[in-house]
C-alpha cells in the first residue's frame, strides 16, 4: 500500500487523480486509488493490482481559476511497485453524478500545496 500526504490550502476546490500502467486499463487502475482529506492533509491511499511501474497524476483547481475550465496538472509520481501479490482488490466504485472521472471535492477551505 502507498501513502502520499499533501498539505492542504484554502484554495482549492477540486483534486481529481489519474492511475496510468503501461499495461493496465486507466479507467480499472483510477479504482485503485483513493483521495480523502485528513487533519489539514490530503492523503492519496493506492493499492497497486500488481508489480511494475505506475504514474499518479493529480489535478486540481482553485477559487483563483474561477474562469478556467480546465483542471491544472499539479503533481506526478512515479511509483514502483516490487510486490508480486496478483490478489490486490481495488477499492469499491465511487460515483461523482453523471461524469465517471473520479474526484474529490474539498471544503471550501482546502488547497493541495506541492
Amino acid at each position: 500500500m502507498v501513502n502520499i500526504r499533501f498539505t492542504l490550502d484554502p484554495r482549492i476546490r477540486t483534486v481529481l487523480q489519474s492511475v496510468l500502467h503501461n499495461e493496465l486499463d486507466a479507467w480499472l487502475l483510477s479504482h485503485h486509488a483513493l483521495l480523502r482529506e485528513e487533519h489539514g492533509q490530503l492523503v492519496v491511499t493506492m493499492r497497486l493490482p500488481r508489480k511494475g511501474d505506475y504514474a499518479l497524476k493529480l489535478f486540481a483547481d482553485s477559487a483563483a481559476q474561477e474562469f478556467q475550465d480546465e483542471l491544472q496538472n499539479v503533481c506526478n509520481y512515479l511509483i514502483r511497485c516490487l510486490d508480486n501479490n496478483t490478489g490486490i482488490q481495488p477499492y469499491p466504485k465511487l460515483h461523482e453524478g453523471m461524469n465517471e472521472e473520479i474526484r474529490y471535492r474539498l471544503g471550501k477551505t482546502s488547497k493541495i500545496v506541492i
